[in-house]
This record gives structure tokens, sequence and C-alpha cells, in this order.
């Protein structure tokens, strides 16, 4: 995707879309734990839209603010003793970026949905430019669909022509792809296959003694998510834009 966006090939960028459903926390009898406290950093903003943040931020660039709204739907949970206990953590967020101008979208939008308390699971990320959209999806798989192909009017009937997308990958990595797909580690999505690929290059790095993985996020990277996060926090206290 990086390098479909940087080489120009989506043209100029529109905005980015994450949705993100997820049924992890649905039921209501689950109990109690960390997750639903928010000062011992649970709920779904912190869990998850970190995650989509860093993706945002490696692929588009900074965030110059955003617009956010923590919600949770199940407000109490049974503890140890089955006693209800208060939920302070959101279990479901949504949140609009701004991007600025250290990114390759000045003034372009970004959205981010997410839910934990869905009937069923999905994850797509979708960036929209120009000349085509790409998405990926929750199989760690790459889409894209030419804005040449778009038909005209408003029909909801018509599916997109999706065509997938096989990234160029060196030799080694083309191995430890074909091990996944055919190991039981291809079935839990794409934040498994990911780190599978992390700890490659990270053994990788180690064996011929390098010190930095390239485009793996480092403290700097953390900070700055964190940074987006807090300023979430505030704006869904607020109920207003917050500059990052």
């Amino acid at each position: 995707m990086k390098q479909m966006i940087d080489g120009g090939e989506v043209g100029r960028i529109y905005e980015t879309r994450a949705v993100v459903n997820l049924g992890s926390r649905t039921r209501p009898d689950l109990p109690w734990s960390w997750w639903c406290d928010a000062s011992r950093g649970g709920g779904a903003f912190g869990a998850i839209g970190s995650h989509l943040i860093d993706l945002n931020r490696f692929l588009i660039g900074e965030t110059a603010e955003v617009s956010c709204d923590l919600s949770t739907s199940i407000p109490f949970r049974p503890d140890s003793t089955g006693k209800p206990c208060a939920v302070t953590s959101d279990d479901h967020f949504a949140m609009m970026m701004k991007f600025g101008p250290s990114s390759v979208a000045l003034g372009s939008s970004a959205l981010l949905h997410v839910t934990t308390v869905g009937a069923y699971t999905w994850f797509s990320f979708e960036v929209v430019g120009s000349l085509k959209t790409i998405r990926l999806d929750g199989a760690g798989r790459l889409w894209e669909v030419l804005n040449e192909d778009a038909k005209g009017g408003r029909s909801l009937i018509d599916a997109p022509r999706w065509k997938q997308v096989v990234p160029m990958l060196p030799w080694d990595e083309l191995v430890l792809q074909e091990k996944i797909r055919l190991s039981s580690l291809a079935v839990h999505g794409i934040f498994a296959v990911g780190f599978a690929f992390l700890a490659h290059r990270v053994v990788k790095a180690l064996r011929q003694g390098e010190k930095t993985i390239h485009d793996a996020a480092d403290f700097t990277d953390g900070l700055m998510v964190q940074k987006v996060l807090d300023a979430g926090s505030q704006s869904s206290r607020l109920r207003r834009w917050v500059k990052i």
C-alpha cells in the first residue's frame, strides 16, 4: 500500500477509512476486567485505535487535529462475585482526523470507526485517491478498484470491481508467506500474520548484526500515536475538535 501511495499510483489522496467490527465484548455477562477500566488503559480506542492511527501515520503522515466520540454500550459488567461493576472505558468509538503538512494528504480526512460489541468480525482499511481506491482486508489481502471503472448514477446493486493486488516480496518473505498459508496461523487474520512477518525481520536483522528494522515502528512513533490518542480523549470529553 505504501509503495502504491508513495509512487503516485493512487493519485491525490482524498481520504482514508478504517472500519473494525468485533464481537469480542458483545456478551453483557463477560466479566469485568482491566479492559473495562479507563485508568488502566482499557477500551477500544487505546487497544485498537492506536493501531489504526499508526497505520495512517505510516501510510499518509502526521495528523493535525481530531474530532472523537468515545462511547460505552454496556455500562456494567459482573465482577468475580457477580455484582455489577461500572465500565469506565469505551467499547466503541468514531474519530475523524485531519492530516497536517507532514503528510502526503494535507487537509484530507481519515475516518476511524471501531466497535467491540458487534455481532460479527470485519476489518477494512481503505485509501481513496484520485486514480484508484485500495483496500486492506482482515486476511491481510490487498485490493484495488479504478476510478475509471466507476459507474454513473447511485445504484447500490452493482458490486464494485475489486481486483486483488499481489505484492512484490523478497524471496525469503515469499517462502514465509507460503508457510503461513499452509499453517493454522492464516485463519487468525491480519494481526497474527503481520506479527509473523515482523518476527521474521527481527530474526533476520539479528543474524546480520543490524540494529534497526526498515519501516518498523520505534519509540518516536509510539509517542506520536499517544499524542493523537490523548487529543482524541480530550476531544470526546470537550465535544470539539482538538489540535495535536
